[in-house]
């Protein structure tokens, strides 16, 4: 049977850029979906729309238009905040493997 082990650095470091990155991107999706003009949400009630239909039907597809560009930049701060991350953990190992090996 093999049994795999997740170090805590790497737990750690997964936890604080998903609280981090994970708070920015709900910010976003926030800001994007009160950017869609009010006279959409009356027009989509005033049209017999449930709540979840005038969110589905109305409100997600443009909010997605607002979304995208930000979303872009979001994934490229995630992707150099891992990589960042990442060097400096593997400093962190190498110096303790050499204090070990001396």
């Amino acid at each position: 049977m093999v049994t795999h082990r997740i170090s805590i650095q790497f737990l750690v470091l997964a936890v604080a850029l998903s609280l981090y990155h994970g708070g920015q991107v709900a910010e976003l999706v926030r800001g994007a979906i009160e950017a869609v003009p009010a006279g959409q949400f009356e027009v989509a009630r005033a049209s017999g729309l449930t709540f979840l239909q005038m969110m589905r039907l109305v409100v997600h597809p443009q909010a997605v238009r607002i979304i995208v560009p930000p979303m872009g930049h979001q994934y490229l701060n995630i992707t150099k905040n891992t990589s960042i991350a990442l060097a400096v953990g593997y400093s962190d190992l190498v110096s303790v493997m050499t204090t070990s090996i001396n």
